[in-house]
């Protein structure tokens, strides 16, 4: 009994001794000896993913020491890829290295891209003959990195027995392997895309952007961009759109100083998309589309634009006479009780935001009706501007004390010494305070205005009616404080001689004002027209005099006729001179004719497309501190530069396309063309010449000296 046990037992370990052995042939025959290289250890596996074929895949398995890695195809800011090289390998045909996605890595703001802990870097491996045995032998460099970098070179070796070329059990090594090759993306044919990179050269940092589409939505998303040059990019920006089906990325390029953007231009760049743990892959071309307002920004960052656009308003050429009027109405505030001056304050805020809504409604109503508008489009009717004119005449010529009309008593009251009394005509007066101050502001384009109102016009109405009553919140800002802290009006000193010349200087801006109003009329109606509307303006001013006894208006009559001589000596050349420019501009530059402009791109031109109007305080001033520099004037003729001015002070459908074209609402508008560029690039509203010089040497294809 104890023999028969005995045996039984020597029996068993025999067998488990043969069990043991085999196992460990085959396993010799799936994998190789690890080799280790200090920073981590690295081996080859094979297996036949697909069974019936002669095609196996080898695998670089790498096991790295945590906080060490090496990189990707495309290495990023630094390092460089891995490469292998084939040492008298047997009976094998190898291919190129299958990447599955990398991580993203950051060293104190340096990017680059790789693998860290454990990756699988498959490799397709094919057996020549299957009757014969087969031998894998490489030897591979790479760069591990951590705090260092520190270049690698191993060897591995593989047998492959001829007896085990049919193995395909070893089920972790399988498993390892599909989970790197199932990161491997997908290649997807470009021309089934409706897809663009769009090169965006920015005021701050010129960036790649790209839109992706997907039902599902996103998980996780990244992105990795491979283009034949040099290119540095920081960490991606993700703006999920439409409900997250849609995702907008920025990609801000480092490097631009160094960059040639035509080159950039001229090839397909390689995009990488990863969403789910799947990755994609597909061959884009980039296109350069200037300065971008986005409709996809979040809303609350859209509405805080929007306040702060309208409080800068506060502060244009064109709205801070009309605000004086609500100094004026305060200089007695001693007879005024804190009470009343807070409703004063309010009724002004009222009228604000009530006139940022009224303009809202006025373009939902168009929209509505398949009508398009701008910012500014009340500006282009002649007669809104005679009456807006003649108001603010009437008002300037008050403060001058030239003139007395019997105005409704609301309107008068503010003008006169009865500033003091509490009643609603004086609210009256606050609220339509705010209305014309807010009308006025509409072609004084602050720099982030252009922005929200884009917005505005691409969305929801009651988006717009949103976005509107921020604008007017921000530009009630100052008279919100004083609302609050009705107290803040002790600081203004007490009236005196200084009231006096505050209210002279008050109208000195008023009649600045009007005189602007003025030119604006000369483009916008025939000369013999505006004159006779002047004459009447004239006859108008002599007959409303100051005075009771008949010596008192004469003797105004004569100082006024004297004070309207120098005036007509003055504009008269003006009207002229405006009117004659006016013909010459609408001659040669009324429209941007497509044929003429891909003739001067043929030849090399630079085209520099002004679009401004007589009505537009923003674009004056772009004219004056920048456009018609000595020094810009000079860098033009240097450039060979084609400066176009499209004059949009009349209405015009044609023109405010070709604006829309460039996703903007209103002016001004600056386009620069190019051999790279003939899709044109939109320049932001508030110019620098540095901008212009960047966006000129983008369009030629020339590096950019300066981001």
């Amino acid at each position: 009994m104890d023999r028969k046990l005995i045996l039984n037992k020597i029996y068993f370990f025999t067998f488990l001794i043969i069990l043991v052995l085999f196992h460990n042939q085959k396993t010799l025959s799936a994998g190789s000896n690890w080799v280790d290289y200090e920073q981590g250890k690295v081996r080859l596996i094979a297996e036949k993913i697909k069974p019936g074929n002669s095609e196996y895949y080898l695998g670089l398995h790498f096991d790295m020491i945590p906080g060490w890695k090496i990189f990707w195809r495309s290495p990023g800011e630094a390092g460089y890829p891995l490469e292998f090289k084939d040492l008298k390998s047997k009976n094998i045909f190898l291919r190129d290295i299958e990447w599955p996605y990398p991580e993203r890595f950051n060293f104190s703001g340096i990017y680059t891209y790789g693998y860290s802990n454990e990756v699988v870097l498959p490799i397709k491996l094919e057996i020549i003959d299957q009757n014969l045995d087969a031998n894998v032998s490489l030897e591979i460099n790479f760069l591990t990195c951590s705090n260092v970098c520190i270049p690698k070179q191993v060897v591995l070796t593989l047998p492959l027995n001829k007896e085990n070329l049919e193995i395909k059990n070893h089920t972790e090594n399988i498993k390892l392997l599909n989970n790197y090759i199932n990161k491997i993306p997908n290649k997807v044919e470009s021309s089934l895309l409706n897809k663009k990179i769009y090169f965006i050269p920015k005021s701050d940092k010129s960036v790649l952007k790209i839109k992706i589409d997907s039902k599902q939505g996103f998980n996780k998303p990244d992105i990795f961009l491979e283009a034949g040059i040099e290119l540095n990019l920081d960490k991606p920006k993700f703006n999920y759109i439409n409900n997250n089906q849609q995702l907008e990325i920025e990609l801000p390029i480092k490097n631009i100083g160094n960059l040639n953007i035509e080159d950039l231009l001229n090839q397909p760049t390689v995009v990488t998309f990863i969403n789910f743990g799947k990755a994609v892959e597909y061959n884009l071309n980039v296109e350069i589309i200037g300065n971008e307002h986005s409709s996809s920004k979040k809303f609350w960052v859209i509405i805080l634009f929007s306040i702060i656009g309208g409080f800068v308003l506060n502060f244009m050429p064109c709205v801070l006479p009309i605000l004086s009027l609500k100094v004026i109405s305060l200089l007695d505030k001693d007879l005024l009780k804190y009470k009343f001056i807070r409703l004063s304050f309010l009724s002004n805020i009222l009228g604000v935001i009530s006139a940022f809504l009224i303009l809202a409604l006025l373009i939902i109503t168009f929209r509505f009706f398949g009508i398009n508008l701008g910012w500014g489009f009340h500006f282009q009717e002649p007669i809104f501007t005679f009456i807006i004119l003649l108001i603010i005449l009437i008002f300037s010529l008050s403060l001058f004390d030239l003139i007395h009309i019997r105005l409704p008593y609301w309107i008068s009251s503010s003008l006169s010494k009865n500033t003091h009394n509490e009643d609603s005509n004086n609210l009256k007066l606050s609220f339509c305070n705010g209305l014309f101050a807010t009308v006025l502001a509409t072609p004084c384009t602050a720099p982030i205005i252009g922005t929200t109102i884009t917005f505005a016009l691409q969305n929801s109405s009651l988006k717009v009616l949103l976005i509107f009553a921020a604008m007017g919140l921000g530009m009630s800002l100052p008279l919100i404080i004083f609302a609050i802290f009705p107290n803040l009006i002790t600081l203004i000193p007490k009236p005196g001689k200084w009231t006096i010349y505050l209210k002279k200087f008050l109208g000195f801006l008023l009649m600045l004002t009007a005189l602007w109003l003025f030119i604006v009329l000369i483009n916008q109606i025939d000369l013999s027209i505006l004159l006779l509307i002047l004459g009447l303006i004239s006859l108008g001013f002599l007959i409303l005099t100051k005075g009771e006894s008949l010596h008192i208006r004469m003797k105004n009559i004569f100082f006024k006729i004297i004070i309207l001589i120098i005036v007509s000596i003055i504009i008269f050349p003006i009207v002229v001179f405006f009117e004659k420019g006016n013909r010459e501009t609408t001659a040669s530059l009324s429209y941007l004719n497509t044929s003429d402009l891909n003739k001067y791109l043929s030849n090399g031109k630079i085209v520099f497309v002004d679009v401004t109007a007589e009505w537009c305080i923003t674009c004056k001033v772009n004219k004056y501190l920048v456009l018609e520099t000595n020094e810009v004037k000079k860098f033009f003729k240097n450039e060979d530069v084609i400066y176009i001015e499209i004059d949009w002070t009349k209405r015009d459908t044609k023109i405010l396309d070709f604006i829309n074209s460039f996703d903007r609402s209103g002016i001004p508008l600056n386009i620069v063309y190019g051999k790279i560029a003939p899709k044109g690039i939109a320049l932001p509203e508030i110019l620098t010449k540095e901008s212009i010089y960047r966006v000129i040497q983008i369009a030629k294809g020339s590096k950019i000296v300066k981001e």
